[in-house]
């Protein structure tokens, strides 16, 4: 019997809001921005940080958050979105 235990995330250090946004395209403001898209932040990666770093550092919170030892795990489910 399988089941899913634990479920952690880790988002990049660097965001972009809309106010950035709209000064990168002008013909978009702030309030289109929002009404296209629903958000008004997303965090986006540095130039030499992938997934693959973003789940090892979810993964670490996972067990670190949870007192989940690694030789206890018999599968991780990586998903990106």
């Amino acid at each position: 019997m399988a089941y899913i235990n634990s479920i952690e995330y880790y988002l990049p250090n660097k965001s972009l809001s809309n106010e950035e946004l709209s000064t990168l395209f002008p013909e978009w403001n702030v309030e289109r921005i929002m009404s296209k898209v629903g958000i008004s932040k997303r965090y986006v990666t540095d130039k030499n940080e992938f997934a693959s770093d973003l789940a090892i550092e979810a993964a670490n919170k996972l067990f670190e958050k949870n007192n989940i030892k690694k030789n206890n795990i018999d599968f991780l489910i990586y998903c990106t979105q």
